[in-house]
């Protein structure tokens, strides 16, 4: 049976959202995978940045990241990126707006602590460009989000990755964050950038 939203406690909520983030984690990696790789804080960054009018660009960045990374480079359609950001790591450029991006008019962290993302597919364009499409669940939706990818070959080593940037777009309204609209854009790009750790 299906509940209303409503209907949800905050305890229950938050345990559908740290359900889920152990899903995404709990993702087997081929131990001899050429290019796989587990998602690590050091080497991993996720930003988000976005437009209002009369004001600079809005950049944040979520600092406590987990995940895994698998390009597959003969069988593209078993890649797999898995990544949970945690919602209360986030920096913001004006550190004054931290507290309100957090509340429950925007990120409403103490109900939804995690952003996960989820690829359902990669198709290579050229060597070092691929599309990548996927599910990214903000505040308990869940939408699909196409990022282009550009990979770091390894120095000396064909066909061998040392790491990646996607970038994307996401439609905050399509995740109820509608404060601010239209005076603060609808659009919010996503960059990811990581590396392997292994040189």
């Amino acid at each position: 049976m299906i509940l209303p939203a409503k209907t949800l406690t905050f305890p229950l909520l938050r345990i559908i959202s740290l359900a889920a983030a152990l899903m995404i984690l709990s993702t087997p990696m081929p131990a001899a995978a050429q290019n796989a790789w587990a998602i690590a804080a050091n080497y991993t960054r996720l930003g988000v940045s976005l437009n209002a009018l009369f004001l600079p660009e809005t950049r944040a960045e979520f600092k406590a990241l987990r995940g895994n990374v698998l390009i597959d480079e003969k069988r593209p359609a078993r890649s797999l990126i898995a990544l949970v950001a945690d919602i209360s790591s986030i920096e913001v450029s004006t550190p004054s707006v931290r507290s309100f991006l957090l509340g429950d008019q925007i990120l409403d962290a103490a109900r939804f602590p995690t952003l996960t993302f989820r690829s359902t597919g990669i198709v290579k364009t050229d060597a070092l460009h691929a599309t990548l499409s996927g599910a990214l669940t903000l505040r308990g939706v869940t939408r699909p989000i196409d990022m282009e990818i550009e990979f770091e070959p390894k120095p000396g080593r064909l066909g061998q990755i040392s790491g990646l940037t996607a970038r994307g777009k996401l439609n905050r309204l399509e995740f109820g964050i509608t404060r601010g609209y239209p005076l603060v854009t609808s659009e919010v790009e996503i960059v990811l950038t990581s590396q392997s750790g292994a040189r």
